[in-house]
């Protein structure tokens, strides 16, 4: 799920991987629209990144994930 992980000395990851997500075509408030795949872009960092960033934000909520 994670691929291969080191760690440092104090535990930590060696390779930190915090995601940076944007979420597409949205329609509604329900929770159940955030769990949908093709509703979550990685759009950093670059080596996992899965499209870019749509900005304004709104003209993400119509669009479908690139």
């Amino acid at each position: 799920m994670v691929g291969d992980v080191r760690f440092g000395t104090l535990g930590e990851w060696a390779a930190p991987r915090v995601l940076t997500v944007q979420f597409r075509g949205m329609q509604s408030s329900d929770i159940a629209e955030f769990g949908r795949p093709d509703a979550r872009v990685v759009v950093f960092p670059a080596s996992y990144a899965s499209g870019s960033l749509s900005y304004p934000y709104r003209s993400a909520t119509s669009m479908s994930p690139s």
